[in-house]
Order: structure tokens, then C-alpha cells, then sequence
């Protein structure tokens, strides 16, 4: 495992944006890693660079700095290693791998995608307020999501299903690995998202497995990304949120209930777990 710690060219933009501006000075920083914030645009955010201008100019990089610095004060960063290669052995992943230790515009927690020279990685937002608890969950979600892209040759995380059943891989992924009881409660750290937004997912499972499955076949775009995918404190328009890593989640909750194993899930196209699912089901 390869760790790369991003904090001190950040500070370098924090200086340079004084002088060329933040656009101009956060863009230096991104080609600095251009493959991680390849990966981040396109498969995050969707867009290019220059659309998230606004985005940029708006943000207070010197904050952001000042968190990622509490973060290593706080003995966050080594939590965080430590269990990146707890969940690597759980997952019995014994490839070479790197671990982006970053800052963006504070938006990602964490992401992992399939890497153009082949060698597996995760990144880590620092940019945030870690909750230590918080990490039992969320290190085991981004490291499923980087074994399966590893393993998936060719994986597209922009086609419907495959976003369903990674997310929900990844989701479950914490459950799995330590034994959790699959709880409101659980499933609230899991998706981080407050415990009455998941009684409502649960009061209408059946619905939404219909409506989100219906889905298969299609390409992810936008919309649906905002509908099935995303979820802010923010939000008020009442509509079931992350119900597409809900869906997810109870797709290889059921699996795995009936003794298919999770690691194997991890692995296994998304389209041979639908089909053993409809095999349950019928």
C-alpha cells in the first residue's frame, strides 16, 4: 500500500491562489493528479472543471486546510490507515494499492474508480470533519468500491445497475465484514442518512425495489444521480433519498441472507447478482 498525502500542495495552492486566483490555482493543483481528478469529474461530479468555476471561486481553501490539519492533529489519518488495511485483509485483497490522503472542495468523502495504468486506489477527502465512528463504515464502503473496479475489468459505473448493486456492495460491505445487525439504526451510519429518511426507505421497500429496478438497462445521467443517488441536509422536496443504494443494499442483503458469500458478491458482475436475485424472488 502506497499512501500519498496531498496536504502540502495544498497549502501551495492556499499561497498561489492569492496571486493567480483560486480557478487558476486549484486547476494547478488537480493536474497534479490528474488520473484521481479525472476519475473525480467524470464519474462524481459529471462535468469539467470549468463548469465547477462558481464552485471554486466560492470555496475557502484556507478552512479546508485548517480541517485536514485537525484531521492529523486528531490522529484521524492513522485511523484511517489502519483500517484501510483491516477491510484489505477482511476482503482478502492482497494487491498493491494507493491511498490518496486529499482535499478537493470539501463535497467527497471518499472515491474509488477504475485506474487507466491499472494500479487500484482510494481516496480519502481530509477536507471534512471526520466523526471517528463514522470511518467503521465508511473505509469498508470506499474499499469495496475499489476491489470491485479493480477486479471488473471494464466496469461502467455510468450504466443504471451497475451503480445500484456497487452502491449497494459498498453499503453493505461494513454490515458484512463486522456482523452488524441490519437495523434502522445500522443502515443510518451506513448511508449516513437520518434514521426517520431510512424508515421511510424500509416502509416502502417493495415500491422502490419496483421503481429503481425498473430502471435497469438505462444509463445513469444526471437526473437520476440527483433522485436515486445524492442526498444533502439541505434537501426538502420529501423524496426518498439514496433510495438507489437502499435498493442496493437490500438486493445483496438478500443474497447474502441466504448464503451466497460477500466477498464473492464483491466480485461478481452486476448482471449474474441479478439474476440470482430474480432467482429468489420468483
Amino acid at each position: 500500500m502506497k499512501i500519498i498525502h496531498m496536504i502540502d500542495d495544498f497549502e501551495t495552492l492556499c499561497k498561489e491562489s492569492r496571486e493567480l486566483g483560486s480557478f487558476e490555482a486549484y486547476k494547478r493543483y488537480t493536474m497534479k493528479y490528474s488520473e484521481l481528478f479525472n476519475g473525480i469529474l467524470k464519474g462524481l461530479y459529471m462535468t469539467q472543471l470549468e463548469n465547477l468555476k462558481p464552485m471554486i471561486d466560492s470555496r475557502d481553501f484556507q478552512k479546508s486546510l485548517k480541517i485536514a490539519e485537525n484531521n492529523y492533529e486528531n490522529n484521524i489519518v492513522q485511523k484511517i490507515i489502519n483500517l484501510v488495511e483491516e477491510v484489505a485483509s477482511l476482503l482478502n485483497f492482497k494487491e498493491h494499492f494507493d491511498i490518496y490522503l486529499g482535499l478537493e472542495l470539501g463535497n467527497i468523502g471518499g472515491f474509488s474508480g477504475p485506474n487507466p495504468k491499472g494500479r487500484p486506489f482510494i481516496y480519502i477527502g481530509l477536507d471534512r470533519v471526520i466523526d471517528q465512528s463514522f470511518l467503521r463504515y465508511f473505509i469498508p464502503h470506499e474499499m469495496n468500491h475499489m476491489v470491485r473496479a479493480h477486479t471488473i475489468k471494464g466496469i461502467n459505473m455510468f450504466d443504471f445497475m451497475e451503480r445500484t448493486i456497487t452502491e449497494g456492495l459498498g453499503s453493505f460491505c461494513p454490515i458484512a465484514l463486522y456482523n452488524m445487525e441490519y437495523t434502522v439504526d445500522i443502515i443510518s451510519n451506513s448511508l449516513n442518512l437520518p434514521s426517520k429518511e431510512v424508515s421511510r426507505l424500509i416502509d416502502d421497500a417493495d415500491l422502490l425495489i419496483d421503481e429503481i429496478t425498473g430502471e435497469f438497462g438505462s444509463i445513469l445521467t444526471q437526473d437520476k444521480m440527483k433522485k436515486y443517488f445524492t442526498w444533502s441536509e439541505s434537501d426538502k422536496d420529501n423524496k426518498h433519498y439514496l433510495s438507489g443504494y437502499y435498493v442496493g443494499m437490500e438486493i445483496i442483503k438478500r443474497l447474502v441472507g441466504i448464503g451466497y458469500d460477500f466477498a464473492k458478491l464483491t466480485i461478481m458482475p452486476s448482471e449474474c447478482i441479478w439474476e440470482k436475485y430474480k432467482a429468489i424472488t420468483l
